[in-house]
């Protein structure tokens, strides 16, 4: 029997999209379909790029929050 991700590694932490970007709206859609379609690398991907886009690189704390999934 499989255990699922976060009853092996504990709970998963997502970066959370900045209020108002474009960009990191579509993302998260994006990643939500591929989470619905069982597609882990894409909801990864899109994972980095939300995390590493440009919002709050002054003192890294804004746009930086995770959310539970």
């Amino acid at each position: 029997m499989e255990l699922a991700e976060e009853e092996q590694y504990g709970p998963v932490w997502e970066p959370v999209p900045a209020p108002g970007c474009d960009v990191c709206e579509l993302l998260a859609q994006d990643r939500e379909s591929a989470r619905t379609q069982g597609h882990g690398l894409t909801v990864r991907s899109c994972n980095a790029v939300i995390a590493g886009h440009p919002h709050g690189r002054e003192g890294r704390t804004a746009g930086t929050e995770r959310t539970r999934r």
